[in-house]
């Protein structure tokens, strides 16, 4: 049973990070002569999309930088600590610990306004988040100079750039 949950976990928080704001729960392996523990852990996973500044352009998929502050903020002053898709895999792989109060934050699409706004918040509170980028739009916008905030996609530097600093844990979102 324990070799199935591992198989199917990974594929579980795929699909719980494309939803969003769902609790998932991993499986911990428990030896007989133990305690009993509640099985796994609580996980919030906050799913975003866009930022942008301009108030004519807010919906329920795009909110301001604005927005986006008070939500860490929120996160940092209720004792959250942001973890990425590697922390979870560690945790049900190896056992290794996670942060008292876990979150997810995970942004789909790979807008631009990612690197612009959400980059330089994530680092301002060292928090860790999951982006997940479509291939084909980071091709697309690597290989030309049109940028605009509304509409572009991070390009292949950018997002090497946010790797690199140890924050932003690059994932797939699709290739096309």
């Amino acid at each position: 049973m324990k070799a199935i949950n591992r198989a199917i976990l990974p594929l579980a928080l795929a699909l719980a990070v494309a939803l969003g704001g769902i609790a998932v729960q991993g499986v911990r392996a428990v030896s007989a002569n133990a305690p009993a523990e509640p099985d796994g852990i609580e996980l919030p996973i906050v799913m975003y999309h866009h930022v942008l500044k301009e108030q004519a352009r807010l919906n329920k998929y795009t909110i301001s930088p604005d927005e986006f502050r008070s939500d860490m903020e929120y996160l940092k002053t209720e004792g959250y600590t942001p973890i990425v898709i590697a922390d979870l895999l560690a945790y049900v792989e190896e056992g290794a610990p996670l942060p008292e109060r876990p979150v997810m934050i995970t942004f789909d699409d790979g807008y631009e306004s990612f690197h612009e706004y959400v980059f330089p918040i994530l680092k301002e509170y060292d928090f860790k988040a999951v982006y997940s980028i479509v291939g084909r739009y980071a091709d697309q916008y690597s290989a030309v100079d049109d940028h605009h905030i509304r509409y572009s996609h991070s390009t292949w530097n950018e997002l090497r750039e946010m790797r690199d600093s140890g924050l932003v844990e690059i994932q797939n979102h699709s290739y096309n």
